[in-house]
Order: structure tokens, then C-alpha cells, then sequence
């Protein structure tokens, strides 16, 4: 089988050759900035917010597909110096006052605004990319659910910075409160927190979400800074340096293609960013920075499955905006796979032969010529199918020296015992389709496209059906016409496998189903003291009204062989094995019930593996058949050995024997009924001798009692220099224990209790 399977192997990888295309597409010349956009945010004459367009860059002509660039970058962190602290009289604290409710006011109000946007006004938990995602049900955030991870990052990091707002605003407030009477430094402190919200503000607007060129979702935030600039003129004179700056990154595929496309994209930073590079982030799941190499890369894009598709990252350096950087800054490098047939010469020959046939049935419909397309590359598989049969069969009678015919009945299988009710169905199938046609709407298309067939089927529910229909009807046809050629060339055989499957054929093999279930029940009465659990099992497991039921259901019949035939088999195993096991207990049993006696009488507990004797595969049954023929030690058998229950007498007076010990009353017992030993326990020494010792100490008592007292006894102690011995007679059971001399007549009261539980 591995030859013909190598063989179809190689030649799907022949025939399908072209059909994955994988190259470099990446572009040679640097990113060139299309359009740059500048504000001054803090007022303070000089641009701290930059936004970048950078040109789009065709990455396939032939599968149209591009690629472009945005970037934000933000001076969000100053280095504030004071060179001076004013005194404050109280018409400036309260302009103050005034100047930071009038900001925070109007910053409420347009963060409100973005925040319902967002979806963090809903209160749900915005505590990861995950989590930040899932609120916002905006347009933008739809559009771009796909990297829900790149969204939420940047969602999450709009919510830190509103948050941190509000906790600076609060600060501020309180501080405000007694700035009039604080010191210099207190100012001092004051001037950084103004100035670090004002940050802060440039920070926000440089988010992703707030960029008309990036994802939109929210307006730019126009901050009242003058505000703030006017609070830090008020309380001295001061510097703003800058300190770091943010970027934000976002790469943009474009792609308008039917084929199935793959991009490896992989980007880098601006070399002049990486000396003082920090807080790098690539928030897209699978996405990573590797610093040596100085790339960005994330995991396969599937650019086929959405004609918009952004990857993104960030990061921060004391790098400035510098037109020079971005003009040298490296386009990303990109590796393309498609994916595609149209290049294949077996799909351009199956192509073509399909519009040719499209084009001779169009005069029938569009929906009828479609039918027949795919009627006929399903009617050519299964010919190819029953051809490679044929071919085989011959190949077969040659090998094995027999008749042709003899050969293509084993492969060709039985014969359709149906096909009279294929040609109905093909009749009615037909008429069905012919009949939906009239219900859709018509096309006209001279030329078979195939992107516009999934367009037409899902357009008209009715031409679908239609075409379904009639290639069902087809195929049909072509089911009894191939059924008729194979019977031409096996000869009658074929035909006559149709008998193997009859109503007659499974009556016979009821009947004998039922012998055979005879025939176990027999077995298993006459088992005797085996386990025939499993065989019992069978019996019951034959679902005799089901088999009866599908032999009278038309169209069942094969069904019903199958169960019949499987039953059967399970019936001849389980007479098979009940057999085995009489002959193998019948020459092994005693010796193997004997082993397992012994070990009983060592162990209350006996697992299988100490039943060395025992063949391993016998060592369950032999256990389960012990137990059956000692039913009153109340044994149990379980996956691991066989052990004494608990609720039995055995079980009871063994436990009573080991309570007795664990309290260290006793050193070890055991307990007698009618001269046969229920139980031995001990902390050491050996259970046999001390159970045959403890017998004789028993007797000696009854004998001792009858020659002196002539009468019987309750209970006898025989004491010796450290320890005792203590005899106990109870209304069926006598008990005898060793114990220390000191404690022994309360120990002799306690096992004169624990026999009447027994």
C-alpha cells in the first residue's frame, strides 16, 4: 500500500506544481514622508506633536496589494526647571483656583466624549488589551477587531492616562488649598505636577486612537493648556526641556485579491531612536522586538481573509522629531506567499474544459449549465475511480492466475439492489430542479467566472436549489448506468452478492443467533462456582428487538447483517472462554484456591501480584471464583487483589482486633467461632503460630473451668511476671488476647463488648 500511496503522493505534488508562489517584495528605497502634520500643544512656541503619512508602498501589482505607514511622535516627558518661585498673594491663588476648575471642567468634557467611544463609560473591566477591547462596540474598533490585542493596548493606555489625570487634578486641588502659607519647595512640587499633566495631555493626543490617520475612533483632544501655562507663570519662572518622546507605529495592508495571500512582514526602527530606546511594546499577540537585529516582527498576516489589515508598535527615546530621521527611515521587509490555482496547467485545463461545457449547456440556464459542470468532474472522478478498478482487477487475475471475472467481483464489489428506485429519484430530482429554475431570477453570463458563482448561488436561494437538484438527478443516472457496466464486465456473480444481503440471507443468521444464545446460556448455568460475569454480560447485551426490527425495515438489510454477524462473533468468543475456563479451574483450581487460602490467612488484604503460583492472566478469576465458594468470609474482589470486607464477621472481628492494638492496650489477638479462626492480628511475630498458640490457651481454659469450677467460664486472664493473657467467652464467639499485665482486666470487659458486635 505505501507504493500507490508514494505514487498519488508525487503526483498531486506534479500536478499542483506552481500553485505556491513564495517571494521578497520588500522595497529597496527608504519610507518617503507624503504628508507631516505639527502642533504646539503646551504653548510654548515650539512643536511638541508630530503626525507622519508616509508614501504607500506596492508590495504585489498583480495580487494588488499595499502597504503604508503612519507615526505618530509627542514630546511626553520635560525635564521642568524653576528658576524662580513668586510669592503669592491671595487674588492669585484664587486666580489660580480658578484657572485649574475652568481646565479640568472642559478636559471632563472632551475626554467624556472619547470615552463613550471607546466604551469605557459602560464601566465594565478595562484591566488588559483583552478586556479594553471587548467594551468598545464603536465602528472603528469592528472594523478592527482582528487585532483586538493592538486596539485594546492603546484603549488601555487611554484609560491609564484619564485615570492618572484624575488623580493629578484631585492632587492639585488639595494643594491649592494651602499654597498661599507653603514653602518654596511645596511650589516647586506643585509646578512639576502642572507640568507633568500637561505631558500628559500631549501623550493622549499622540494615541493611536485619537490619529485620523491611524484608527479614528475618537477626536483629537484640544486641551485648554493656556490654562496651565498661565498656573505656571503665576507661581514662577520656569523652563520646559525636553526629555523623551513617544512613538506610535502603524503599518496598513491594503489588499484587493481572490487568491489566498500570506505577508511576513517585519519592520525596523530609526537607527538615531536606538541609543537611548526605551519602553518598547508590540501589543499584537505573537509580535516581538529583537534588539540586536533592531527588528519588529509578528506572526504570518493573512492579507486575503481583510482588505485592511494594521500592525502596530511603540516606543520611546530622547531621539527629537528630526525630518532627516524620518526621511532615512527603512521601509518594513516583506516575504509574500500566494496561494493560488489559476497559474496550474491542471487547473487551467479543468478551467477551461469547464467553460467550454458551460458554454454548449448556457442556452439551458445558468443554473442548469452550472448543474452540468459539476455533474460532469464528479461523474469523471468516480469513471476515474472505477477505471483504476478495473485496471486493478486485471493487474489482480494476472497476479493470482484467475479469471478476469472472478478478480472484478472481489473489487467491484455488490451490486445497487436499488437501482430501480435511483432512476425514480432521478426523475423527480429533475423535475424538482427544472421547476425551482422557473422561481430565479435569470443570469446572463456568456463566459463561466468562477468568483462570481458564490455571488449568483448566494443571491438566489431558488437557482441553488435548482442546481443542486439536477446535479443530483445526474449523478443518479450515472450511479445505474456504472452499476450496469460493472455488472457486463464481472458477468452474473456480481449480481448474485446482492443474495449475501437479503431478507432470507439474515433470517437464516438470525436463527442462528439464537443457537448460539442457547448455547451460552447453557454454559453459563453450568458454570458452577466460575465468574462468568463477562459472559453473562453478552447474554444480556444482544439487542434481539433492534436486529428484529431493522430485518423489517426496507433498505436496512445490510445494516441488519452487519449486527446480526457481529453478535454472533461476540456469542462464539464468549462459549469459547467460558469452555477455557472449566478446563483450566478443572486442573488448576484446587491449588490455586489453596495458595490464595494461605495467603488469606497471613493477610486479610491479598494483592494479585503476591499470588505468584498464578499465571498472571488467571489471577482475577481464581480470586472471583474463591470468593464465590467461601461466600460466608465475606470476600471481595476488586482490581487490585482480594481482600475481607468489612461488614463480614471476619472483617468485623478483624477490626475489633486492630482497635484493640492501636490503643496500646493489647499486643496482638485472636478471635475463634465454633474452632475456626475469624481473625489474627498482630504487631509482629506470625499470625499462624500465634492463632494455633491462642487455640490451645482456649482450650486450656475451657478444660481448667470445667475441672475446677465444673461449670463454663466468661472470661479467664493468665498472668505471667510482665504480661497476660486474657480469655474471653462470648455467646458465639470466644476471643483470646496478649496484652501488658498492667490494664488487663478493663482490656478483658473491652473485648467482651467488641465480641457481641460481631
Amino acid at each position: 500500500m505505501r507504493r500507490p500511496g508514494l505514487a498519488i503522493v508525487l503526483l498531486l505534488a506534479i500536478s499542483l506544481s506552481g500553485c505556491i508562489v513564495d517571494k521578497d517584495v520588500s522595497a529597496l528605497a527608504n519610507e518617503k514622508v507624503l504628508s507631516a502634520g505639527a502642533r504646539d500643544l503646551d504653548l510654548d512656541n515650539m512643536t511638541d506633536f508630530k503626525t507622519y503619512t508616509f508614501r504607500p508602498i506596492t508590495i504585489s501589482a498583480e495580487s494588488n496589494i499595499s502597504m503604508q505607514k503612519f507615526a505618530t511622535a509627542a514630546q511626553t516627558q520635560t525635564l521642568l526647571t524653576v528658576k524662580k518661585v513668586n510669592q503669592l498673594s491671595d487674588p492669585d491663588v484664587s486666580a489660580l483656583e480658578t484657572r485649574i476648575f475652568e481646565f479640568d471642567l472642559d478636559r471632563k468634557q472632551k475626554e467624556s466624549e472619547c470615552s463613550q467611544a471607546l466604551g469605557l463609560h459602560k464601566g465594565g473591566s478595562c484591566t488588559g488589551a483583552r478586556d479594553c477591547a471587548a467594551l468598545c462596540t464603536a465602528s472603528q474598533c469592528k472594523k478592527y477587531e482582528y487585532s483586538s490585542d493592538l486596539v485594546g493596548y492603546w484603549i488601555y493606555r487611554y484609560s491609564e492616562d484619564t485615570k492618572a489625570n484624575d488623580q493629578d487634578m484631585e492632587l492639585i486641588r488639595q494643594m491649592l488649598i494651602t499654597i498661599a502659607h507653603s514653602g518654596e519647595s511645596d511650589r516647586e512640587i506643585l509646578m512639576g505636577k502642572i507640568s507633568a499633566l500637561m505631558d500628559r495631555t500631549i501623550e493622549i493626543n499622540a494615541n493611536p486612537l485619537l490619529s485620523e490617520n491611524m484608527f479614528a475612533v475618537c477626536k483629537p483632544i484640544d486641551y485648554d493648556n493656556e490654562k496651565l501655562a498661565g498656573m505656571l507663570a503665576t507661581l514662577g519662572d520656569y523652563e520646559r526641556a525636553p526629555k523623551a518622546y513617544s512613538y506610535a507605529v502603524n503599518l496598513k495592508t491594503t489588499t484587493q485579491s481572490h487568491e489566498y495571500i500570506e505577508l511576513n512582514v517585519s519592520d525596523s526602527l530609526p537607527k538615531a531612536a536606538l541609543p537611548t530606546l526605551s519602553d518598547m511594546v508590540v501589543p499584537q499577540e505573537g509580535g516581538k522586538y529583537t534588539f540586536t537585529s533592531n527588528t519588529v516582527g509578528w506572526p504570518l498576516v493573512k492579507s486575503s481573509v481583510y482588505s485592511e489589515y494594521m500592525l502596530g508598535y511603540g516606543f520611546k527615546t530622547s531621539q527629537g522629531m528630526r525630518e532627516d530621521i524620518f526621511d532615512n527611515w527603512a521601509t518594513p521587509k516583506v516575504t509574500l506567499r500566494v496561494i493560488s490555482f489559476t497559474n496550474n496547467w491542471l487547473v487551467a485545463g479543468i478551467m477551461a474544459l469547464s467553460k467550454w461545457i458551460y458554454s454548449v449547456s448556457k442556452g439551458l440556464g445558468y443554473y442548469t449549465a452550472l448543474a452540468f459542470v459539476v455533474s460532469f468532474w464528479a461523474i469523471a472522478a468516480s469513471a476515474a475511480w472505477l477505471l483504476g478498478k478495473v485496471i486493478f482487477a486485471a493487474v489482480n487475475a494476472v497476479v493470482s492466475r484467475c479469471g478476469f471475472r472472478d478478480s472484478a467481483v472481489r473489487i467491484l464489489g455488490r451490486a445497487n439492489i436499488y437501482w430501480k428506485e435511483y432512476a425514480v429519484a432521478a426523475v423527480l430530482a429533475l423535475a424538482i430542479g427544472y421547476a425551482l429554475r422557473l422561481g430565479a431570477a435569470p443570469v446572463m453570463e456568456d463566459v463561466l467566472n468562477l468568483p462570481d458563482i458564490t455571488r449568483h448561488l448566494a443571491e438566489s436561494i431558488p437557482g441553488t436549489l435548482s442546481m443542486v437538484s439536477i446535479f443530483f438527478a445526474i449523478y443518479l443516472v450515472y450511479s445505474v448506468v456504472e452499476d450496469r457496466v460493472k455488472g457486463a464486465l464481472a458477468g452474473r456473480a456480481y449480481y448474485e452478492n446482492i443474495l449475501d444481503v437479503s431478507p432470507k440471507a439474515n433470517e437464516l443468521r438470525m436463527r442462528k443467533l439464537r443457537e448460539k444464545i442457547e448455547e451460552l446460556e447453557a454454559r453459563v448455568k453450568g458454570a458452577g462456582k466460575l465468574d462468568v460475569g463477562d459472559e453473562r454480560g453478552v447474554l444480556i447485551s444482544v439487542p434481539l428487538d433492534r436486529m428484529e426490527t431493522l430485518m423489517k425495515k426496507p433498505g436496512s438489510e445490510r445494516a441488519a447483517k452487519e449486527l446480526i454477524e457481529l453478535y454472533i462473533t461476540r456469542a462464539e468468543a464468549a462459549i469459547v472462554k467460558v469452555d477455557e475456563k472449566a478446563r483450566v479451574f478443572s486442573h488448576y483450581g484446587k491449588e490455586w484456591s489453596k495458595e490464595i487460602s494461605e495467603k488469606l490467612a497471613e493477610k486479610d488484604e491479598v494483592p494479585f501480584s503476591a499470588l505468584s503460583d498464578i499465571p498472571q492472566e488467571w489471577r482475577a478469576p481464581a480470586a472471583s471464583r474463591f470468593a464465590i465458594e467461601n461466600e460466608d468470609e465475606g470476600l471481595v474482589v476488586d482490581a487490585a487483589g482480594i481482600k475481607r470486607s468489612e461488614s463480614s464477621p471476619q472483617g468485623k472481628a478483624d477490626s475489633a482486633l486492630r482497635k484493640l492494638v492501636s490503643k496500646g492496650g493489647a499486643l496482638g489477638g485472636v478471635v475463634f467461632n465454633k474452632d475456626r479462626v475469624l481473625a489474627v492480628h498482630s504487631d509482629s511475630g506470625n499470625r499462624s503460630i500465634e492463632a494455633i498458640l491462642s487455640w490451645k490457651i482456649s482450650n486450656y481454659g475451657k478444660a481448667l473451668a470445667q475441672k475446677v469450677h465444673n461449670s463454663d467460664f466468661t472470661a479467664i486472664s493468665i498472668t505471667g511476671e510482665k504480661h497476660a493473657a486474657i480469655i474471653v467467652r462470648g455467646q458465639e464467639n470466644d476471643g483470646v488476647v496478649f496484652a501488658k499485665k498492667e490494664g488487663a482486666q478493663e482490656l478483658a470487659a473491652e473485648l467482651e463488648a467488641k465480641l457481641g458486635k460481631i
